[in-house]
């Protein structure tokens, strides 16, 4: 999830540089810091009392790391990591609360943020519960070829996951995984070669093609 920042860089905080691993806020802790994120990508995850620990969503440029729990007065529900080396701006949360109360341009920025947010939540929750995986993997792989969001090269494009952070998004096991993307061999494909995503042959020929699993009219 991403979208687009109209407020002028470092007009909200002081704007940091923080390397790939970082960690912006602790799931159960206390939040003391909001982060805008301006460049890179930041993972979500939340992990149970066991340990185990699984992805439950990726952000881009313009969410606010922390601002939901801040706003609410509760602890952080989820761990933001940096997922790739990235800028933020970094507010304390008083300047936060007090700008979403006297700034309608930032109050509006954060609104769409967290509309956008419920909207992406609801299709993933929708999907998980209804969409085969092998559909919901050529899905995400979609959204993220198409989101203008990724380093490319020629017709390939990074991914800013591994293989195994892909299986936990889309929750299944890495095993699973292997097995769709040996059967993801068609025209309207896409391929997935390490952390390369290969645009299919009929993306790169200018044809749309339905994907796999989906109904037609």
């Amino acid at each position: 999830m991403s979208t687009a920042v109209s407020i002028r860089a470092g007009s909200l905080g002081p704007v940091k540089s923080f390397a790939r691993g970082t960690e912006l806020c602790a799931q159960g802790a206390p939040v003391d810091d909001v982060y805008l994120i301006r460049s890179g990508v930041v993972k979500l995850t939340w992990t149970d009392e066991t340990g185990g620990e699984t992805i439950v969503g990726l952000r881009w440029r313009g969410w606010f790391a922390g601002a939901s729990a801040a706003m609410a007065g509760v602890p952080s529900c989820v761990t933001a990591v940096a997922r790739t080396d990235s800028t933020v701006e970094h507010l304390k949360v008083g300047r936060f609360l007090h700008l979403m109360k006297t700034n309608p341009e930032f109050a509006e920025q954060l609104h769409r943020s967290h509309c956008l947010e419920v909207l992406e939540q609801a299709r993933d929750l929708g999907e998980l519960a209804l969409v085969p995986a092998q559909t919901r993997l050529h899905n995400l792989l979609s959204r993220l070829a198409t989101s203008n969001r990724l380093e490319k090269i020629g017709d390939r494009m990074r991914l800013p996951i591994t293989k195994g952070e892909l299986a936990l998004c889309l929750s299944i096991t890495p095993e699973h995984l292997s097995r769709l993307l040996d059967q993801m061999n068609g025209p309207s494909e896409y391929i997935l070669s390490g952390q390369w995503l290969i645009q299919p042959p009929s993306i790169t020929a200018g044809i749309t093609k339905p994907a796999p699993g989906s109904k037609t009219t």
